[in-house]
């Protein structure tokens, strides 16, 4: 019995120490930016070539990892958030209501962006705040639940990136470097074309996602297994 009390032991040690608990488990509010860097490089491998409907189980979990991973990337740049809140440039109507029922048939509300929205019609800072939201969905203060929509999102980059809005370019690089979705190919030389571009229009911003960028280097190449994902 302690030989397997001393063989567990070492399992745990080699787990926390090998670098597998700061990416499968630890809490991802407490990791360093490089650690959390990291761990979406080593997991984006594994997702990009785990079918969905072949292991199921385990692209979920991996798929859970990397949205709450991106959670806190975007974090690092709430300020496009949180400056658009400040001033109330959310117009009335802005997101659309969508209702819905959960599996005991109780109602609930979600907001949506317009797919046939008119960007010219519109501030772009209140755009780029749609566009965290659009990008993996979460909850907006006083409105609710924002649904995901990443084809809503890239039709406003890319109005914007014409209009050179440097905040526009700058998540355009963010879009390269991480994949459009958890499961999509990423860009890196692609990126870094576009976070130099924003740091250079003075996106403070561009700095922090260009520092460990060179790692991605290692996703070069790699494609998609999913169902729509260009091969």
């Amino acid at each position: 019995m302690e030989f397997f009390g001393i063989l567990a032991f070492a399992a745990v040690v080699w787990f926390v120490f090998s670098g597998s608990y700061k990416t499968k488990l630890q809490d991802p509010q407490t990791l360093r930016s490089n650690e959390i860097e990291d761990s979406i490089i080593e997991l984006k491998k594994k997702i990009l070539v785990t079918s969905a409907y072949e292991a199921e189980a385990e692209y979920q979990r991996l798929y859970k990892r990397l949205n709450s991973l991106m959670a806190q990337v975007l974090a690092r740049h709430q300020h496009f958030v949180l400056d658009v809140e400040a001033a109330r440039l959310v117009p009335f109507g802005f997101f659309q209501p969508e209702m819905h029922h959960d599996c005991s048939g109780m109602q609930y509300t979600t907001y949506s962006v317009a797919y046939n929205l008119d960007p010219s019609k519109y501030s772009p800072a209140l755009l780029i705040y749609a566009c965290f939201f659009l990008w993996y969905g979460g909850q907006a203060k006083d409105i609710g639940i924002v649904n995901s929509d990443p084809k809503v999102m890239i039709n406003i980059l890319d109005f914007l990136v014409g209009e050179k809005y440097g905040p526009a370019i700058f998540m355009k690089g963010m879009v390269r470097k991480y994949g459009l979705k958890v499961y999509s190919e990423c860009f890196p030389v692609e990126a870094k074309q576009l976070l130099e571009e924003a740091r250079e229009a003075g996106v403070g911003s561009a700095a922090i996602e260009l520092e460990h960028l060179s790692k991605y280097s290692q996703l070069t190449g790699i494609k998609s297994l999913q169902l729509g994902e260009s091969q």
